[in-house]
């Protein structure tokens, strides 16, 4: 009698302690399940925002550099007929040395622009706007040299525009890229004391 009174109170301790062990169970896995919708749903948006925000700057960059492209492109030919019109529309016994100096300075400045746009790639940018001009001044002066004239004036106008472009957009892209640096750098803010030791 004593041994099944005992035995039945015991049972009835051990499934009450069950049952809250199943509800605190039950409990945990519906905060587990409900809690990665919660926490994954702003790390997909912002995700989806910065990748939306890395394709819209990649096509900036593609159109930009298609631009400058173009540009350069049609200053290019623009420019060997602009001085083949002058040669012929000079006067006789005028020089053209003001046309040619014109010319040269004026394709460093073009250099210049576009290469502040694209420094990383000024040198097929100044290659685009200068050689059309230098592969025609070098021509004629090679075919008036083997005439037994000798006008220089295209030699400086073949050289001049392919060196002095060069140079102008050496230094321009140079400008620009320490300038993005330097802003780069204070962005970042100083190093810590760490960073500091470790150099």
């Amino acid at each position: 009698m004593y041994w099944g009174i005992g035995g039945h109170g015991v049972s009835g301790k051990t499934e009450w302690h069950a049952s809250r062990l199943h509800l605190s169970n039950e409990r945990a896995l519906r905060s587990h399940d409900a809690q990665p919708a919660h926490r994954d749903g702003p790390s997909q948006a912002g995700f989806a925002r910065l990748l939306g925000r890395s394709w819209a700057t990649l096509d900036c960059a593609v159109l930009r550099t298609y631009a400058v492209y173009t540009v350069a492109a049609g200053v290019g030919i623009f420019a060997p007929l602009f001085v083949l019109w002058a040669a012929r529309t000079t006067p006789i016994g005028a020089s053209p040395v003001v046309v040619a100096v014109s010319v040269v300075l004026a394709l460093a400045f073009a250099s210049a622009l576009l290469a502040s746009f694209l420094p990383r790639h000024w040198i097929s940018a100044t290659s685009l706007v200068s050689l059309p001009t230098a592969v025609l001044g070098s021509v004629m002066f090679l075919a008036l040299a083997g005439s037994g004239s000798t006008y220089y004036v295209w030699f400086f106008l073949g050289m001049g525009s392919l060196v002095s472009s060069a140079i102008a957009a050496f230094f321009s892209a140079k400008v620009v890229l320490r300038r993005a640096q330097s802003n780069r750098a204070f962005e970042s803010g100083p190093p810590s004391a760490a960073a500091q030791r470790e150099r």
